[in-house]
């Protein structure tokens, strides 16, 4: 079982080599791993400088700076070689064991999730998401009320579910890769282990100045696309409901956000959210 992993990188060239480390550290060793660089940095020399080389390392540009993370994966993607895909920002880390758990799994659930262990840019543990329970199947309907936020840990059979990433999101890039991936299957094996570490970096996309007011405006866009039907999703009525219902809970969440942000500065959006799941 082999697997691409696609990484695509802009300006990461302070947190790269560790997130390329803990790809190159899998118990699973039967992968190559992608580098789509979006800022025509040479991330080869940059990693070999650090130490990182690896046959399995493969590198390609977007030939532009800034051009979206987004348009970066789909780069990635058009070398990667192989069917079944795993995401991995440059910021973030894979468990140990995350492909070889996968490796058990994905030719019979052509998308899997797993749960997700959130850091601060130092690696201090903030909180998971989705591990509770056992491993389960989720559908569409009821996939992020599990997976509140965060789907970056997504692994998928790229034959079976041909879902590509939508350059026209700023944000939320995982979140609207998952609803094209619902148009092909209604539902996902979710691993309910912490198998992916997602670094909320404080000047982000995610996370910088302005991210709010980005988050809203991409939430009720994609809000109305599942409402007007633009994702002729495989659940039909009942998988738009749910993604629809858990939307309208976010932003009624992002109205009250701020406030409770100020009065206690080490809130994550996520410990607010589940207040309105």
């Amino acid at each position: 079982m082999k697997f691409s992993i696609v990484m695509p990188a802009y300006k990461a060239g302070k947190t790269i080599a560790a997130s390329v480390r803990s790809a190159l550290a899998q118990t699973h060793s039967d992968f190559e791993l992608v580098v789509s660089a979006d800022d025509q940095q040479n991330y080869a020399d940059l990693l070999a400088a650090d130490g990182v080389e690896d046959p399995r390392l493969l590198f390609t540009q977007t030939d532009g700076v800034g051009t979206g993370s987004s348009n970066a994966r789909i780069v990635g993607m058009e070398m990667a070689n192989e069917r079944y895909i795993v995401v991995l920002d440059a910021d973030d880390l894979l468990h140990p064991q995350k492909l070889e758990i996968l490796a058990k799994h994905i030719e019979e659930h052509p998308i899997i999730t797993t749960g997700l262990q959130v850091t601060d840019e130092l690696g201090t543990p903030l909180r998971q998401v989705g591990t509770e329970g056992a491993d389960r199947i989720l559908a569409a309907s009821n996939y992020k009320q599990t997976n509140i936020s965060m789907d970056s840990m997504v692994s998928y059979d790229r034959k079976r579910i041909p879902a590509i990433y939508d350059v026209e999101l700023p944000c939320l890039v995982d979140l609207g890769l998952m609803l094209e991936m619902f148009c092909h299957s209604d539902e996902v094996l979710h691993i309910a282990q912490p198998l992916h570490f997602y670094a909320k970096q404080q000047n982000s996309i995610s996370n910088g100045d302005a991210a709010s007011e980005r988050y809203v405006r991409i939430k009720n866009l994609l809000l109305e696309r599942l409402e007007s039907g633009y994702y002729p999703l495989v659940g039909s009525d009942a998988a738009v409901n749910g993604l629809c219902a858990f939307l309208r809970a976010s932003l009624a969440a992002e109205k009250t956000f701020p406030e409770r942000k100020i009065k206690s500065p080490d809130l994550l959006f996520e410990d607010h959210l589940q207040l309105y799941l």
